[in-house]
């Protein structure tokens, strides 16, 4: 040991033992500050705060410009016949396009609302880009699940319904997907900055899917007129086709969280 260091033990070693977190044996206690801002969070996010404006954008835009045509193909899901079709082209590229994206808008929310409050929990550092994979992942599984739906629809009815009451199904299927976009997305704003608790957004989304199915319940006793066994037949329909691969995607989404996203991307 050298002589400064002598001379600096001397000066202020009455210093150290009198001050109040000085303790032999013990440490100094650790402060959290500015541990949490260290955190990736999804509101602090300036891409996902661009995708969310986009959204609001692409949302804005075919709300304004398609409102008749939308509000046409809303009064032709609650009745049987087509009072509509001969105003209106049944389809066409732009109506497509506005399915598209605001089905796509729809699954973002999801995605969004479903990976929140996980991403929050695992505390990634701010820089990391896995929260995108999961998004990403999520809106995949999301519109998979929708499309082959879609898939399942064609071939179950190809075999018991005619063509028309086919085309009338995945029409009104289509619109209720699209139309989910105009409540999922508030709800996704609200969760990520507004930070209610998590279990009031799980509510809110489980009461908008729960709409969802009454509604599509609804159009298949109006569209599939069932003369005998009717009302049982559209239930098991309905529980087959409907109920059953949602409790599905559920599930895997729920084993894929918690067994590989988890597990490999997050912790």
């Amino acid at each position: 040991m050298n002589e400064n260091s002598n001379i600096w033990i001397e000066k202020y070693s009455n210093v150290i033992n009198t001050s109040p977190y000085y303790k032999l044996g013990a440490t100094v206690p650790y402060r959290k500050v500015g541990v949490e801002e260290g955190y990736y969070k999804v509101a602090e996010d300036d891409y996902m705060v661009g995708v969310m404006a986009l959204m609001f954008f692409i949302i804005a835009i075919i709300y304004f410009c398609h409102s008749v045509r939308l509000n046409y193909r809303i009064k032709d899901f609650f009745t049987s016949k087509r009072l509509f079709s001969g105003d209106i082209r049944t389809d066409n590229a732009m109506e497509s396009l506005n399915v598209f994206l605001l089905t796509l808008i729809s699954a973002m929310s999801l995605s969004i609302i479903y990976f929140d409050d996980i991403i929050t929990k695992s505390h990634l550092p701010i820089g990391s880009s896995r929260q995108y994979i999961l998004y990403v992942a999520g809106i995949g599984l999301i519109l998979l699940f929708i499309y082959t739906k879609i898939w399942i629809y064609a071939l179950v009815n190809w075999v018991f319904f005619d063509p028309e009451q086919n085309k009338k199904w995945t029409k009104g299927y289509l619109l209720l997907t699209t139309l989910t976009a105009f409540l999922f997305y508030p709800l996704a704003l609200i969760d990520i900055y507004a930070k209610i608790n998590s279990n009031i957004v799980i509510s809110c989304t489980l009461l908008i899917v729960l709409l969802y199915e009454c509604l599509l319940f609804y159009k298949q006793i109006i569209n599939f007129k069932v003369k005998k066994y009717g009302y049982l037949l559209n239930i098991l329909y309905f529980c087959s086709v409907e109920l059953l691969p949602l409790l599905l995607m559920w599930h895997l989404a729920v084993w894929l969280s918690d067994s590989f996203i988890v597990k490999n991307l997050l912790y």
